[in-house]
C-alpha cells in the first residue's frame, strides 16, 4: 500500500494527485501512527476550539499540503514514498505554540536511573522542536535519515501562516489560500513533467547522435586498411 499510495516526489502527479491525500492516512508503523494521534489529541482540541472545526480542518489540509511540497522540492527525483500525517500535525504544533506561547507543558523523561518531570513553556518547547528538525534536515539531505524533517518544517510554516492569517476570516479566504498552494503544486508538477520530457528528448537525441557517430565510424573503417580497422575496434570499448 505504501508503494502504491505513498507520495513519490518523482511521480507527484500520479493517480491524479490522489497520493497527496492517501499518503496522509498511511503510516510507517504503529508507533508512527500512535505518535501522531497522541500529539493530535494533546494539542488539536485547543486549536480546534479556537479556530472552529472548519478552519481547523483547513489548517491540517494546508499544513499537510505545504509539508508535501517542501518535501518534494528537496529532492524532486526521489522515488522513495513519503507517508504520514506529520506535516499536518506540525502545523497544529506551530499554531498552538504561537497562540498559547506561555502555556506550561510538562514533559516526562528518564535520566540516568530516575524519572523526572520538566515544566517548559510551549514557546520554548516549540523552539527546541524546531532545532531538532533543523538537525533532522541535515541528516535527511545527507541520506542518514528516513524521516522527512523538511515536511515537518513545511507543515509548521503553514501553522505560522494560519496564526498570522485572521482567525475570523471567511472560510472562502482560507480556500483561496489553499488554492494558491494547489496552483503552486500544479505549476511545479508541470515543470517537473516538462523537465522529464526534455530529459527524454535529450537522451533520445544523444542516443541518435551516438548511433550516427558509430555508423559513420563503421563506414569509414570499411574504407581503411585492416590495421586501422583493428585499432578502431580496439579503442571502441573505451569510448
Amino acid at each position: 500500500a505504501i508503494q502504491q499510495y505513498g507520495l513519490v516526489p518523482a511521480q507527484a502527479g500520479r493517480l491524479g494527485g490522489l497520493t497527496f491525500v492517501s499518503s496522509f492516512f498511511l503510516h510507517g508503523g504503529i508507533a508512527h501512527l500512535l505518535g501522531n494521534l497522541y500529539f493530535l489529541l494533546v494539542f488539536g482540541d485547543n486549536v480546534e476550539d479556537w479556530l472552529g472545526w472548519k478552519h481547523f480542518l483547513l489548517l491540517i489540509v494546508g499544513a499537510s499540503l505545504l509539508g508535501n511540497i517542501v518535501h518534494i522540492l528537496a529532492d524532486p527525483s526521489s522515488t522513495v514514498p513519503c507517508v504520514g500525517a506529520s506535516g499536518g500535525i506540525s502545523g497544529i504544533l506551530a499554531f498552538y505554540a504561537s497562540k498559547f506561547p506561555n502555556v506550561r507543558l510538562k514533559l516526562f523523561f528518564r535520566y540516568l536511573m530516575g524519572t523526572h518531570w520538566l515544566s517548559i513553556s510551549a514557546r520554548a518547547a516549540f523552539l527546541v522542536w524546531v532545532a531538532r528538525q533543523l538537525f533532522g534536515v541535515l541528516t535527511q539531505v545527507s541520506g542518514f535519515s528516513n524521516v522527512s524533517a523538511l515536511a515537518h518544517l513545511g507543515g509548521a510554516s503553514a501553522g505560522l501562516i494560519c496564526y498570522i492569517f485572521p482567525s475570523d476570516a471567511e472560510p472562502s479566504s482560507w480556500y483561496r489560500l489553499l488554492g494558491s498552494l494547489s496552483q503552486l503544486l500544479l505549476a511545479f508538477d508541470s515543470m517537473q513533467n516538462e523537465s522529464e520530457s526534455n530529459d527524454l528528448e535529450n537522451g533520445e537525441a544523444m542516443r541518435m547522435r551516438n548511433h550516427r557517430t558509430h555508423t559513420l565510424q563503421g563506414a569509414a573503417a570499411d574504407q581503411v586498411s585492416s590495421q586501422v580497422l583493428f585499432s578502431f575496434f580496439l579503442l571502441k570499448p573505451n569510448e
